[in-house]
């Protein structure tokens, strides 16, 4: 996967690959407390998404209630 950098490079900062790190996992999180329209949405898109991509797995989705 590329890194992160290759898409969104930022004056100063430089990506060191650790070639014979196994992948990682990321992961979407945000406030609870924190709701708003524009974060629904976004979160809803993101959840199409990873439906689309990876719908065999079920367990990659966890959305709190509400």
């Amino acid at each position: 996967m590329p890194s992160f950098l290759e898409h969104y490079p930022h004056p100063g900062v430089t990506a060191i690959p650790i070639r014979d790190m196994p992948p990682s996992q990321t992961a979407l999180v945000w406030l609870g407390s924190d709701r708003s329209a524009k974060n629904d949405a976004f979160i809803r898109a993101a959840t199409d998404i990873l439906e689309q991509v990876n719908p065999a797995d079920p367990e990659a989705i966890s959305l709190p209630p509400g």
